[in-house]
């Protein structure tokens, strides 16, 4: 083969490489709440959530109740919560809070509850866990078998296992939709964005370098200088529409994924319906109203 034609054979293998899929109109977005993905009708709603989640509460207080422990469950986690968790930080636009940024920066830090420091004693964490505390197995508890794994996991096992956050597109099928760092509409506002920071005094070639600066972990608290960081990155997106143009990417390949996982989808979305109607049966025998 001739130098010419091994260019030329090299070229046209080259032209093959799939290209960035096409992007609808980029809708300004100003506020989580705006942002919506075709990926969404594939993964848990906040209602389905929260019959999941209360479902493995309950199932779990069961279990421990058969060992002599307190029946009752604790609170219900808020899931509209972790929803808006997960559509304020994303690893395509990084930070986007508008309403918190300039009273909690990125909100790096999260304080847990009093309760939730004081340790269980050792006998209901045998059996919740169904480990010793030198990490053996624990098999009996006053004469009476601990499920393997304890009750944690028998009662994720009544509805179907360990049930997703509202909105996780990592239990989907090859672990959902991803979008290339490299495409060239993110490259392009990544690239104005930057700039708009830079203006400001601050120098981050990504959203994700800004929410992801170590000075934001190294400190113990919420610093004047992290405020005013996110505060700049929320206003830049604003100014560059990153946001709205990050989602009309991220749409695009949701769409080239639905198509390719098509089959798989449709198993995870019976798998997921099935699940929910095994936690809404755990809190019907347990005369537990079904959360909202």
């Amino acid at each position: 083969m001739t130098a010419a034609a091994l260019v030329t054979a090299v070229a046209g293998c080259g032209s093959s490489t799939p290209r960035p899929p096409t992007i609808g109109p980029a809708a300004a977005v100003t506020s989580p709440d705006q942002i919506h993905r075709p990926i969404d009708r594939y993964t848990l709603s906040v209602a389905d959530a929260r019959i999941l989640h209360r479902g493995v509460q309950i199932a779990i207080a069961h279990c421990m109740q058969q060992f002599g422990f307190p029946p009752a469950p604790g609170p219900a986690a808020d899931m509209a919560a972790a929803a808006a968790q997960i559509r304020s930080r994303s690893a395509v636009y990084g930070f986007f809070a508008p309403q918190t940024a300039a009273q909690h920066g990125y909100s790096a830090h999260h304080t847990l509850p009093p309760e939730a420091a004081v340790p269980a004693p050792a006998d209901q964490v045998k059996v919740l866990q169904g480990v010793l505390p030198d990490g053996t197995v624990a098999t009996t508890f006053r004469g009476m078998p601990i499920p393997k794994g304890g009750c944690t996991q028998a009662g994720l096992a009544e509805v179907g296992g360990d049930p997703p956050l509202p909105l996780d597109t990592s239990p989907l099928p090859d672990h959902g939709p991803r979008v290339p760092a490299t495409d060239p509409r993110l490259a392009a506002v990544d690239a104005a964005w930057s700039k708009c920071m830079a203006s400001r005094g601050y120098h981050y070639a990504t959203p994700v370098d800004a929410i992801a600066d170590p000075r934001w972990r190294a400190s113990r608290t919420t610093t004047p200088d992290e405020i005013a960081t996110a505060t700049a990155d929320i206003a830049c997106k604003q100014a560059t529409n990153l946001v709205g143009i990050a989602i009309a990417v991220e749409s695009a390949y949701d769409d080239q994924y639905i198509s390719s996982h098509a089959d798989a989808l449709r198993v995870y979305d019976r798998t997921s319906h099935s699940n929910v109607q095994k936690a809404a049966a755990v809190l019907a025998r347990d005369g537990s109203p079904t959360p909202g």
